[in-house]
């Protein structure tokens, strides 16, 4: 397993319930995360800045994430 080491990666989400190696969750302080039985490892919420960019500006806004990601083997 692998992730970003900026804190502020907006991440990539691709599409849902389709595992691709290519998806990662954005950077986050205070997630919760734990080992399934399985030993998937499970990461849910946290806090993060989500950067959206379009053609004339680029927003920082701070939030509470409640998404849940799987890391399967």
């Amino acid at each position: 397993m692998s992730g970003s080491e900026w804190p502020e990666d907006p991440g990539s989400y691709g599409a849902q319930h389709v595992v691709d190696p290519q998806n990662k969750p954005p950077g986050r302080t205070d997630a919760l995360g734990w080992m399934g039985a399985e030993g998937q490892l499970w990461l849910y919420g946290g806090y993060g800045v989500i950067v959206h960019i379009s053609d004339t500006a680029e927003d920082r806004i701070g939030g509470s994430f409640s998404d849940l990601w799987r890391y399967v083997r």
